[in-house]
């Protein structure tokens, strides 16, 4: 759903990059057609920046804020990059697995699993959870943001490692790119620190 009403506010916005986004998740998204509404908040000479709600059903959906500029190739951030591990240390999951993921577009991702990411398949849970892998579409595209977005969204959440399987609906998310991807490969780790609770924080960092 963030791809789509980031399609829909990219044809609004005069700069050609997603900066930053911010959605809410309000209601069970409904199979079928969709409306997007979009507003203009602010545009200036350097960035735009406009909210959007998506429509599925008899209720709004998402609603998200959005701000649109010009992304530089060099990293703009002084942080670390998160570590990564090679591809060829990874696991695929099994199409057993894949299966049983409880995830729309499943077919359409092709995940690598660093060690210990799939160990919740096989009843192993984690104190501190955390999942971490590399992952691409499967036709071969090159990721730009929008699909970074969706990936960043639909990655497995850690809650699973954690032996806290089942369905982790989104409530909130935000996201930023600092660059614009350059590979079709992108890796992806989410950590959180198992709580009580229905709301869970999830941290995930990526590079792509």
């Amino acid at each position: 759903m963030l791809a789509t009403i980031l399609g829909a506010l990219g044809q609004e916005s005069p700069f050609p990059d997603l900066l930053a986004i911010h959605a809410s998740f309000l209601a069970p998204a409904v199979p079928g057609a969709a409306e997007i509404a979009t507003r203009p908040l602010a545009v200036g000479t350097s960035i735009a920046r406009y909210t959007a709600t998506l429509q599925a059903g008899p209720r709004d959906t998402v609603h998200a804020t959005a701000t649109f500029g010009v992304v530089l190739d060099v990293d703009q951030t002084l942080a670390e990059p998160p570590p990564t591990v090679s591809r060829a240390g990874c696991e695929a999951p099994s199409a057993e697995l894949r299966q049983t993921l409880p995830m729309t577009l499943i077919d359409r991702l092709d995940f690598r699993f660093a060690p210990g990411g799939l160990d919740w398949t096989r009843g192993v849970s984690s104190d501190l959870a955390g999942i971490d892998g590399w992952v691409r579409l499967r036709d071969g595209r090159a990721i730009d943001a929008r699909a970074a977005i969706m990936l960043l969204d639909v990655f497995p959440p850690s809650i699973w490692s954690a032996g806290i399987y089942g369905s982790a609906p989104t409530l909130d998310f935000s996201a930023a790119v600092h660059r614009r991807p350059a590979s079709r490969w992108f890796w992806l780790s989410d950590q959180m620190q198992p709580r009580r609770g229905r709301d869970v924080p999830r941290d995930r960092s990526s590079v792509g």
